[in-house]
């Protein structure tokens, strides 16, 4: 009889320690989130990137989606910005909404110096257009 009792006190802290082990992975995930600065030129004029950077894994390999959600600013306008895509699809397909409309953009981060470059998003022969270089400061 005693047996049952230290096999039940032994099978009860091993639940305990697996689901306690398995909660914390579920809140963490690996997923980061960043809050990102970006000093640079939009067009010719100058121009700061604020928002939110999400990595969140998929595989053991490193790969991950990444979405960012934040403003693009100038002395002329201040622009909404989003991006998302796979790291291994980049650069990240999005768009800016100005003044004028929706404009479609394609954008690298996290390259080296902590640059970031937006791209018009138009798909054309040839290399694509650069609207604007960044160097960003990523803040947890």
């Amino acid at each position: 009889m005693r047996e049952y009792g230290v096999f039940a006190i032994f099978l009860f802290l091993t639940v305990l320690i697996v689901v306690s082990c398995g909660e914390d992975n579920e809140e963490d995930n690996g997923v980061i989130t960043d809050t990102l600065v970006c000093n640079g030129t939009f067009r010719g004029t100058s121009a700061v990137v604020e928002g939110k950077r999400t990595y969140e894994p998929y595989n053991q390999l490193g790969d991950a989606y990444i979405r960012f959600s934040g403003t693009l600013k100038t002395n002329f306008e201040v622009m909404l910005m989003k991006y998302e895509g796979y790291t291994n699809l980049a650069p990240f397909k999005g768009t800016l909404q100005t003044l004028q409309g929706l404009l479609l953009i394609a954008v690298l981060d996290a390259l080296p110096g902590d640059q970031m470059i937006i791209y018009d998003g138009v798909e054309r022969l040839g290399p694509p257009e650069i609207l604007g270089q960044f160097v960003c400061v990523w803040n947890p």
